[in-house]
């Protein structure tokens, strides 16, 4: 599109330009990096993405049909008033509509098959309702089908992305207020708690119409098991500590690696109140920067848990913690991935910008100190070899497939993980969770 061919015409200028500032004087401070971003955009279609990537961060092909754990037939038994399928990554069972439903018979349908759907749950992992335009048309309208599928929804977020309350609704939330350009990495909904959500709904008010913006889905069952097995136990010995700090919006923050601030955090501007939320979470608390008393400024917090978690429904092993999302890598790493997904030098670019970052401020002020990140229990890094092998299993079992107009996404979150591709325009898409 016009816009990409823009952004990436700017990225490698802008980025050109600082790298020769140093060692250019006049007119080559324009024309030098002009000329490098030219001749960057007429051959930067025929020159693989990968080329310009570490062989570490190359994605790995999708594994065949039949290689999948996942794959199941189509459902021979869906209930009446829909037809099931699903693709050929094996997740998720994907509904459609036989027949027209107003949002009450939809929420009336829901449940009367609970039960069934439920167990196609618990299957696939996944449930996207498709199709259903006449019943799903508004945020209200998705409220009252997820609160049918899914009783009990909850209105207490703990997670790192901010998010906004949808007017007109109790429990309906925007899935992300970060800008377009930034990516999300693939995580459970809150997998840092001792009582994470058990289900996650994504709601596609308005899909995004240009490449990306995406919602990927990643069986982390699978990712746990293929990870070899003198790796799976350094992560079951290590444990995982995360460390994650939250600035005071009275004051501001100029680290791009500080995510929110703790009165967005805890839904709070009494510095108190959080410290005791924070605390009944399970985490340790500590003050930096004191300026409006006792507590306050830049809010560290740190915990401990396991990497590993039994599914609650099937017992079976799952990779479940926010390494992916807290690893102060996280941002490098997956702007590789979206960099060969979009093909996108853009991404290529921000790869080296944030581990040039990070390296800085490791390298100025120590791992501790980092916008947010994760080590062993006892403080010690995880070894890079882990850290590559992880990315490449989440990566190899990762699904991404584009947005419907009021898709509703129904997902297991004890086992199926979700994240978000960059992308310009309009999008909208809201989410809720469940216990």
């Amino acid at each position: 599109s016009t816009q990409s061919t823009w952004g990436h015409f700017l990225s490698v200028y802008f980025f050109s330009y600082f790298i020769l500032r140093m060692k250019s004087t006049g007119r080559a401070f324009f024309i030098v990096p002009a000329t490098v971003a030219v001749i960057a955009l007429l051959l930067g279609p025929l020159v693989p993405i990968r080329w310009a990537l570490p062989t570490a961060l190359h994605l790995p092909p999708p594994p065949a049909p039949t290689d999948s754990p996942l794959l199941r037939p189509p459902s021979p038994d869906a209930p009446e008033g829909v037809a099931a399928s699903v693709d050929a990554r094996g997740f998720p069972l994907i509904l459609r509509p036989a027949r027209d439903f107003t949002t009450t018979e939809l929420a009336a349908w829901a449940l009367a098959h609970r039960e069934w759907l439920r167990t196609a749950l618990q299957t696939y992992g996944g449930l996207v309702l498709r199709g259903f335009s006449g019943a799903l048309a508004t945020p209200q309208d998705f409220e009252t089908v997820a609160a049918e599928l899914e009783p009990g929804l909850e209105q207490t977020y703990l997670g790192t992305s901010p998010r906004k309350l949808v007017p007109g609704t109790r429990f309906i939330h925007t899935a992300s207020e970060f800008p377009g350009w930034r990516l999300i990495p693939g995580h459970c909904e809150m997998s840092f708690l001792k009582n994470p959500p058990q289900r996650q709904f994504f709601y596609a008010h308005v899909p995004n119409e240009s490449p990306g913006g995406e919602t990927p889905l990643i069986d982390y069952r699978q990712v746990w098991r293929e990870l070899r097995p003198e790796t799976r136990q350094r992560f079951l010995d290590g444990k995982i500590r995360y460390v994650r700090h939250y600035f005071d919006e009275r004051i501001g923050s100029w680290n791009p690696l500080h995510m929110k601030s703790w009165q967005a955090m805890f839904n709070t501007t009494d510095a108190a109140t959080a410290e005791r939320k924070a605390q009944d979470a399970g985490f340790t608390v500590h003050w930096y920067g004191s300026q409006f008393g006792s507590a306050s400024g830049l809010m560290k917090l740190t915990h401990v848990m396991e990497t590993m978690r039994h599914h609650p429904e099937t017992g079976e092993e799952v990779w479940f913690n926010h390494m992916n999302v807290l690893h102060s890598r996280s941002t490098e790493l997956e702007a590789a991935f979206s960099a060969q997904h979009l093909r996108s030098w853009r991404y290529v670019i921000l790869h080296y910008i944030f581990r040039g970052l990070i390296a800085a401020q490791r390298a100025l002020y120590g791992a501790d100190a980092l916008g947010h990140h994760v080590t062993r229990a006892d403080g010690e890094e995880f070894p890079e070899a882990d850290v590559l092998e992880l990315w490449q299993a989440v990566w190899r079992n990762t699904r991404v497939a584009p947005h419907e107009q009021y898709d509703v996404v129904l997902l297991d979150n004890a086992r199926v993980g979700h994240a978000r591709q960059p992308y310009s325009g309009r999008r909208s898409i809201l989410t809720t969770w469940t216990n």
